[in-house]
């Protein structure tokens, strides 16, 4: 339900940028890329905006004293077209040449989702979820080994016993 319901406020460009996923197409992602910043462009940030993640006061242009007043620097979301402050922007590399989407964190899930779907791991992570990715593998063996030699030290301790 929560995923319906943010694809929908995702909007029209989530189905424009799974196509660009899905077809690997870097000039797409450009283009993709390019019609969000002029659609920034004509969206000014209302006053009085908060942060549609963690619903912090934010502004386009942050000065020391608007910090020190709370407000956080604000940025458009590529995807859904909403406002966020620059702690919950994240860009989403596909791998697809230099260019990277900048979007918010809830748009970051899905698109990285279809991702993922086109091309299963580890082939796009990143190198923290690459890390991780080696890690769980690792330990997955372990864990396989561990419980084929628990009946044999099961086995040596009941021999020790008696």
């Amino acid at each position: 339900e929560f995923r319906a319901r943010h694809r929908e406020r995702a909007g029209p460009r989530l189905d424009w940028i799974r196509r660009v996923v899905k077809e690997e197409d870097a000039l797409g992602l450009l283009d993709f890329i390019e019609a969000g910043k002029e659609l920034a462009k004509s969206d000014h940030l209302p006053n009085g905006a908060t942060c549609s993640w963690c619903n912090d006061r934010i502004v386009e242009k942050l000065t020391p004293q608007l910090t020190r007043d709370g407000f956080r620097a604000a940025k458009v979301c590529h995807v859904c077209q909403h406002w966020h402050c620059t702690q919950h922007c994240v860009l989403v590399d596909f791998g697809l040449g230099t260019q990277r989407l900048e979007c918010c964190e809830r748009c970051q899930r899905l698109v990285e989702t279809e991702f993922w779907h086109r091309n299963n791991p580890p082939e796009g992570l990143s190198a923290v979820q690459f890390s991780l990715y080696t890690l769980r593998e690792q330990l997955i063996d372990a864990l396989t080994l561990l419980s084929s030699n628990l009946p044999q030290l099961e086995g040596a301790v009941r021999t020790l016993d008696k």
